[in-house]
């Protein structure tokens, strides 16, 4: 099943804030997952899995997915508050906004 609304809208929202609701500095994926969900708590499907999207065996809501490539895609952008993924697995740094 494809993306509905819902998670169109939200890769849109994430990729036009840049995460700037991020505090800056090295933040754990589960962070990062909580402040989207208090960000955009009605673009975070919880009911919608990946599973459901993709057919995989993963029982992740699949707007964690979502999450996740809008990191990869900020972190290729020229001036973007998503700088890396942090040197540990699940981590990713964010840069201050004074300093893009």
């Amino acid at each position: 099943m494809p993306y509905t609304e819902i998670e169109t809208q939200l890769s849109l929202e994430l990729s036009l804030a840049d995460f700037n609701f991020m505090e800056p500095g090295n933040q754990t994926l589960t962070h990062i997952y909580q402040r989207v969900y208090e960000t955009f708590p009605d673009l975070c499907n919880n009911e919608f899995l990946c599973s459901d999207c993709c057919g995989g065996i993963h029982s992740d809501p699949e707007w964690h997915h979502i999450v996740r490539g809008a990191l990869s895609r900020s972190k290729e952008k020229e001036f973007s508050r998503v700088q890396k993924r942090a040197d540990s697995h699940g981590f990713w740094f964010f840069a201050e906004i004074n300093n893009l």
